[in-house]
């Protein structure tokens, strides 16, 4: 725990570290510091509430970043009662000023409907905002919102422009959706060897979706030799971050072909069924899996 000297000094030491500025207080950026010290249990004990005060004391003051900082807190219940509509306050506050995360943060409060009233068109505006500074992940939004003309008129070429900003940063489903648009063509000419090795990149990076389909370009021979067991372990590694439609395609290879084995296609279905994957349950109702069921 920190006492009353201990926050002066720390306060004290943070304006130290910070170059001169003429417009915004010293204090507000030192307050700002000493609530992220709190709210991320740097050098201090942490503590949501104090952190959520001094990123208040902050943000009254016009700093940006805590504005957002404390728009936050009312998203997740950080150390205030949560209030989406302080949050989208706060968050628009920010983001007038040229924030970046809050630009993305109001356009998902617009996009999603919290706190405000879904707003296509403000949720793009807001998206685009942040995009243009470089957010991955409002880029890769702004993308989406071009597939499917969500906000803005459809343009499958901006579309593919987009993503492809946001693949470029690594974001890991953009990095799916690139292989996705070259694998059918969209925004750009077709070719399944440029969307196996974005697929394989965003799997790699963290997708499901892409780990997925690193498995079905291995199981078809899309843009890669034909590879059964290697579509296995990459249709594993997507199950085991969620997939339902890996775990289905494991279902479906199990259960017949070369390497059957229906206890291990009836795990997979099984498995896809308790992940929400309904259509799984006309898999396990076949006569086929009676004995494994009997068996067990």
């Amino acid at each position: 725990m920190t006492d009353g000297n201990d926050k002066s000094q720390l306060i004290d030491e943070i304006i130290d570290s910070f170059p001169e500025a003429d417009d915004l207080p010293e204090s507000a950026r030192a307050m700002y510091l000493l609530g992220k010290k709190y709210d991320e249990a740097d050098g201090v004990e942490r503590d949501y509430s104090k952190a959520a005060e001094f990123y208040r004391l902050a943000a009254e003051q016009g700093y940006a970043e805590s504005q957002n900082a404390y728009g936050w807190c009312f998203v997740v219940g950080k150390g205030v009662n949560k209030d989406l509509y302080e949050a989208v306050r706060w968050f628009r506050a920010a983001a007038k000023q040229g924030d970046m995360r809050a630009q993305y943060n109001l356009a998902m409060c617009y996009e999603e409907g919290h706190g405000i009233t879904v707003n296509a068109e403000k949720a793009f505006e807001w998206h685009l905002k942040a995009a243009m500074q470089g957010d991955d992940r409002a880029q890769l939004h702004v993308g989406w919102s071009y597939q499917v003309g969500n906000g803005v008129k459809k343009n499958k070429y901006e579309a593919f422009r987009w993503l492809s900003k946001a693949a470029a940063q690594g974001n890991a489903q953009a990095l799916s959706d690139i292989g996705y648009c070259y694998f059918k063509g969209i925004g750009v000419k077709r070719d399944k060897f440029a969307a196996f090795e974005y697929y394989k990149q965003g799997a790699e990076n963290g997708s499901a979706s892409a780990a997925y389909n690193v498995g079905c370009c291995f199981r078809h021979g899309d843009g890669v030799a034909r590879d059964k067991q290697k579509a296995i372990e990459w249709y594993e590694k997507a199950a085991a971050l969620g997939d339902t439609d890996a775990m289905l395609s494991l279902g479906k290879m199990y259960e017949s072909g070369d390497g059957k084995d229906l206890g291990k296609a009836y795990g997979w279905y099984k498995k896809a069924y308790d992940s929400g994957e309904k259509l799984s349950v006309f898999a396990l109702n076949k006569k086929k899996f009676r004995s494994v069921i009997d068996g067990k």
